[in-house]
């Protein structure tokens, strides 16, 4: 209804009543026609206010908005004096990304505190947050928008994410999809080899699980315990002592990025669960519903099936096995490699009774699930009859090992390997139960790295370790995804972190020395060369919170001569141009003498000339000038040392398409290839920040031409780089980037099946080197490494410590945004500036902009920023990171106000 149509309707109301026949004494006729104008006119003005009320546009928030907030178990004024705590920790740059340590007892839930958290969380869930009321809407897309808020004291708790488990039935029934922010992002990797017969499990099971873990963005407490022996696990298990244990994010993304499966938990136990049971089996209808809901859930989150643990009695054994058939069945509807295994535990009679073994007691079971996890207080004859009775499935059969030793075989510890021993000539799969023993009972004089080393070195003996996973991207900088501090490019950035999502991929050879010999010393100077070792350095890092240190002592003065640290057992193709970034530090005045060495293997084909014979790439960091003629036609390749080999062909090929150039080669008669670095990789140019859609829009459309002079426009990745190593003390870490194009027509069939370092010892005697950083990707990666975001959003603001005159306070929300590529990027560094004294400039303030904490999604919720009144700005700067740890400058990034 418009205002004409209004209008009208009033008049032609009016004419109606002016011209009705009303009997009235003629003296009042007057009063009468004042009176009924009067009613006319209100009657108008009340239709046009409601009508103008009814055509307010309303404002929905987007899907991406929809933030996961968990119940917290203290009260509230615990909470808030926790946010205060971790803002004073880093009052000057607030660069602490974690939330804080809360439990979760049920026993506080009557509390204020907690009931204005549940009120919160259900205002979050479902959009009805009167923080949307001030919120811009929907724009164009744009790197750049401006939003204004008021300092206003927010009457809720600060609340940040976390993933949770699920109490009772009535929870998992009652389960919706929510937040983008509990859901994993990284895919299960394919790895180069097909899946062993006999396989390893790993149950999680530490300190009753979600600890720092649970946090999707992080903890502030880098004392976490991790797995970085992923190369000799097939499967991973979250466990904990909940119904319905959900894999938090961390753990996902971490085992997914080393081919890895991961389980989550369905567990029921003693009386409590007994009446779980009960509900669940008392009719097909919640039965099938539960096994939905599990699927969904293992769906939703991104793992890979569960493990179905009932340790209790059940009264409907029929009913029992028809739910892990259905749940086996509604997984593979939404993962056809979903897995789903049963614990042992309830026989076929219902009585809780380990058997320890396969046999007709827990066969049907296993006849329905993937596998058995046998208990683990079994003997050698035990394994003998599951093996006899499983067939054909033996490697679907899982012998137990509890690594605290509890009646298990071999007593646990150090002593796993006894178990394992015994497992593997049975030729069964084994289920290392509760490794967070070896954090749980850590030695006061020992460092958890160590004593998680040796630990697994245990195994090595009896496990054949998997390649790296498969992919066209090769990437480390050897961090375990925690630390005493967080690291960006050699710059100290932060204090004590934790996120398993960052963890890197770590050397697949021992860190110890052994019969595999991963440390191959000099062939004429190896008595000479002594104390050689392989570690992961906490102290510092270039990106993260750990490196890898390569240390020896020598004796002699060197020759020429080098010590190999065998580091990644692999296989990447080779079939196109890849560019390399090599990464060494020092805390010495002088650079290390380092070569990178990728060991070739052939695609099967035939050869037909003498020149595709290969053994080796190296790779030198430092510049090598080798000059020497290209051999005749009729001379032997062995008969010269070596010789100039660069392809002119591919290298200009590659100049025209891509604006770089390749680097220069030399081919050795032993069939090693020598590239020299690129220099200066990539060019130093200053770039301008994006401050416009329009730009930002233009630079996308050139890098999707494929020009990489655009690209290096925008690389934040410095040659050099010095940083502290301790605030205390004046030593300091020396970082040098090398980067090399490697390209070659010989290439093309072979693929790198191993990397090594190469060390020259020092002259000094002790040489030590850390390594930094390590990455091969294609030439075509770097053009969609540098795509910044879009559609930059900002939701669910709060303001918190107000202080008295409204002049300044902490800003909690959540950042949203979307990508142009989500395959190419692992993570997204979350960057602020603010200014209390100008106003907002033409271009933002990206010189000044502080980390403030790492997203593996897009989204983030930001906790704790100081911001002030006035209309002083506060930029958010959106930074991604590509699978390959390359970023785009700050000042290329798209940010919001």
């Amino acid at each position: 209804m418009t205002d004409s149509v209004i209008l009208a309707f009033v008049m032609s109301s009016a004419t109606s009543v002016a011209s009705a026949q009303i009997t009235v004494p003629e003296t009042s006729i007057s009063n009468y026609s004042i009176l009924v104008a009067l009613l006319v006119v209100a009657v108008t003005i009340l239709i046009g206010i409601f009508y103008r009320l009814l055509s307010q546009p309303r404002q929905s928030p987007s899907t991406a908005d929809n933030l996961e907030i968990s119940s917290k178990s203290r009260e509230l004024d615990q909470l808030n004096r926790h946010a205060q705590l971790r803002h004073s920790s880093h009052p000057s740059s607030n660069n602490s990304i974690q939330q804080s340590d809360l439990s979760n007892s049920p026993k506080a839930a009557e509390s204020s505190g907690i009931a204005a958290l549940r009120q919160r969380r259900q205002q979050l869930l479902s959009g009805n947050d009167s923080s949307h009321a001030k919120l811009v809407t929907k724009q164009p897309k744009s790197s750049f928008r401006t939003h204004r808020y008021k300092l206003e004291q927010s009457c809720h708790p600060p609340c940040l994410p976390e993933c949770q488990p699920l109490a009772t039935l009535e929870e998992l029934l009652d389960w919706r999809e929510s937040s983008c922010f509990l859901r994993s992002h990284v895919q299960l990797r394919q790895r180069c080899e097909q899946e062993r017969t006999t396989k390893l499990l790993v149950c999680h099971d530490m300190m009753g699980g979600y600890k720092q873990d649970q946090y999707p963005q992080g903890d502030c407490n880098g004392n976490i315990f991790t797995i970085w022996h992923w190369h000799l696990i097939d499967i991973f298990i979250y466990f904990a002592h909940k119904l319905v244990a959900i894999p938090p994010p961390g753990w996902i993304n971490l085992a997914h990025l080393h081919g890895v499966k991961v389980l989550g938990t369905f567990i029921t136990e003693w009386d409590e669960g007994k009446a779980t049971c009960h509900q669940l089996l008392r009719n097909i209808t919640t039965r099938q519903a539960a096994a939905r809901k599990l699927a969904d859930i293992m769906s939703f989150h991104g793992f890979d099936g569960w493990l179905v643990n009932i340790e209790n009695n059940v009264t409907d054994v029929t009913a029992l096995n028809d739910f892990i058939s259905c749940l086996r069945k509604e997984c593979r509807k939404l993962a056809s490699t979903a897995v789903v295994l049963w614990y042992d535990a309830v026989t076929v009679h219902g009585k809780l009774d380990w058997q320890n073994e396969l046999n007709e007691q827990n066969k049907p079971f296993f006849k329905t699930a993937d596998g058995i996890f046998l208990n683990y207080v079994w003997t050698p004859t035990h394994l003998t009859r599951s093996y006899v009775s499983a067939g054909k499935r033996h490697g679907d059969v899982f012998a137990g090992i509890d690594v605290f030793g509890r009646n298990t075989y071999g007593g646990g510890g150090f002593n796993c390997s006894k178990a394992l021993a015994a497992i593997q000539e049975a030729k069964l799969s084994t289920a290392l139960f509760a490794p967070g023993w070896v954090f749980e009972c850590l030695p006061q004089d020992v460092t958890f790295i160590d004593y998680q080393n040796r630990f697994w070195k245990q195994f090595e003996k009896y496990i054949q370790p998997y390649r790296v996973p498969l992919s066209n991207i090769f990437s480390t900088s050897f961090s375990l995804g925690c630390g005493k501090h967080y690291y960006i490019s050699g710059s100290r950035i932060s204090g004590s972190w934790c996120n398993l999502s960052q963890q890197d991929l770590l050397p697949t050879f021992s860190f110890e020395s052994g019969e595999r010999r991963n440390f191959v010393l000099p062939p004429s100077r190896g008595s000479a060369v002594s104390d050689v070792s392989m570690t992961i350095d906490d102290d510092v890092s270039f990106n993260g919170g750990t490196c890898l240190a390569l240390a020896a002592r020598s004796t002699i003065e060197p020759e020429g001569e080098y010590i190999v640290y065998r580091l990644f057992y692999c296989q990447i193709s080779l079939s196109k141009p890849v560019v390399v970034f090599v990464t060494i530090g020092t805390r010495s005045s002088e650079m290390p003498d380092v070569t990178i060495q990728f060991v070739l293997s052939s695609v099967p084909r035939d050869r037909t000339t003498q020149h595709n014979f290969l053994s080796y790439i190296r790779l030198s960091t430092k510049r090598k000038s080798s000059v020497l003629p290209m051999p005749a036609a009729t001379e032997e390749i062995g008969s010269v040392g070596c010789f100039h080999d660069k392809d002119d062909i591919v290298s200009q090929r590659i100049k025209e398409r891509f604006g770089i150039a390749t680097s220069d080669c030399t081919r050795r008669g032993d069939g090693t290839l020598l590239f020299d670095p690129v220099s200066p990789f990539p060019t130093e140019r200053p770039a301008s920040p994006l401050s416009s859609a329009t730009e930002a829009n233009n630079q996308h459309d050139r890098l999707q031409g494929g020009n990489i002079s655009t690209w290096q426009t925008v690389l934040d990745m410095p040659e050099y780089v010095q940083s502290r190593n301790d605030d205390h003390s004046s030593s300091s870490i020396q970082w040098k980037t090398s980067s090399f194009v490697v390209a070659h027509r010989d290439l093309s069939d072979f693929y790198i099946s191993e990397i090594r370092a190469l060390v020259a010892p020092s002259t000094q005697g002790i040489t030590h080197v850390l390594l930094g950083g390590l990455h091969v990707c294609p030439i075509r990666h770097l053009v969609h490494a540098v795509q910044p975001v879009h559609d930059v959003y900002t939701t669910h603001v709060e303001f918190h410590n107000v202080s008295c005159d409204g002049k300044h306070a902490e800003m909690h929300m959540t950042l949203s945004w979307q990508s142009h590529n989500l395959e190419t990027t692992r993570f997204w560094h979350i960057y602020y500036s603010s200014n209390d004294d100008q106003l907002r400039e033409n271009a933002p303030r990206f010189e000044s902009a502080t980390y403030i904490g790492t997203a593996y999604t897009n989204l983030y919720r930001v906790f704790g920023v100081k911001v002030y009144a006035n209309y002083v700005p506060v930029t958010f700067f959106i930074q991604p990171v590509s699978y390959a740890g390359i970023r785009a400058r700050l000042a290329n990034c798209a940010h919001v106000e």
